[in-house]
């Protein structure tokens, strides 16, 4: 088959019926099975790259030196993202045989991917999609740790899964938001058009267009509706902060710039911040702005990749 061909099916370029004929090419044989899904692998390796070119982009004072730097860890990246899949597609298999992909963003990038039904998924940082190269049987299943925004493709014969270590999101044909990171407590579904069916702890929940679920601290769900849609533009890159805690903030700092931040500073718990940032900008022009309306100092370890609050 030829390589144009496939990445416009990746990508969502054909016809309905090109669509088919390159389907009916992979049935054919384990050999057109595995080209597709080493293709599939290249292809997906290509947007963390993308991805990094766009951060790289936006920084206009890096010396030669550090752009050589971050060009050598581009490449790595998409490589091991490449071996990954490619370990993954030799060892997981799905329905009929069909391998599971994963994706992991690496700390401080987001990346955008196009399944295989037409579903646009943006991933945030930190976060893992594992999903078929191809959906087979009744249902459209994907697993994701982290946070992803979820523009599904509609079809009212195969609804469309998303399963987390705190719950699974079922729809047809939805936009919905989803934040459940497995190292934290955390677990909400925002939805923006649609319906979704929300099941966690042996119970069903519904949204309309327009709420959110959030799980309590006792495990149960609150469903209130969505006061601030600012919130779900960190796929532009936008840091959105509601009268969140400082604490709050850095933990949130520390997912989109990927830097580990320790905050020494005593009774910083009490300060509260509204505002919004652009992560292209960097963390220490978050922290200056911050500096504005609360008192601490900073100082950067850049050895080990960390910020002491003091």
């Amino acid at each position: 088959m030829n390589k144009d061909t496939l990445y416009k099916y990746f990508s969502r370029q054909l016809s309905a019926e090109e669509r088919k004929a390159v389907q009916e090419w992979v049935d054919e044989s384990e050999e057109h099975l595995a080209e597709f899904m080493s293709e599939r692998a290249m292809f997906d390796a290509s947007l963390l790259l993308i991805s990094s070119e766009d951060v790289e982009s936006s920084s206009k004072n890096i010396g030669r030196v550090k752009r050589m730097f971050v060009q050598v860890l581009k490449v790595a990246a998409v490589v091991a993202v490449t071996l990954c899949l490619s370990h993954i597609y030799n060892t997981v298999t799905f329905e009929r045989n069909i391998p599971m992909c994963e994706l992991k963003v690496p700390a401080g990038q987001q990346m955008n991917i196009t399944l295989a039904d037409g579903t646009n998924v943006w991933l945030n940082s930190l976060t893992t999609l594992r999903y078929p190269a191809l959906f087979a049987g009744d249902e459209r299943r994907v697993m994701i740790d982290g946070e992803g925004y979820f523009d599904v493709e509609k079809d009212a014969e195969k609804p469309f899964c998303v399963e987390t270590s705190k719950g699974t999101i079922e729809v047809l044909g939805t936009v919905f938001n989803v934040d459940a990171y497995s190292k934290c407590d955390n677990f909400s579904t925002a939805l923006i058009s649609g319906r979704v069916k929300i099941m966690a702890d042996n119970q069903e929940y519904y949204l309309n267009p327009d709420q959110m679920a959030c799980r309590n601290a006792d495990g149960s769900m609150s469903i209130t509706e969505i006061v601030n849609y600012d919130h779900f533009r960190w796929k532009e890159g936008i840091i959105s902060l509601q009268n969140e805690s400082f604490m709050q903030i850095m933990r949130k700092f520390e997912k989109f710039y990927g830097i580990k931040i320790v905050v020494d500073k005593q009774g910083m718990e009490q300060f509260a911040y509204t505002g919004k940032f652009y992560q292209a900008d960097g963390v220490r022009y978050a922290l200056k702005l911050l500096q504005h309306d609360i008192n601490f100092d900073f100082e950067s370890d850049y050895e080990n990749n960390i910020i002491h609050i003091k």
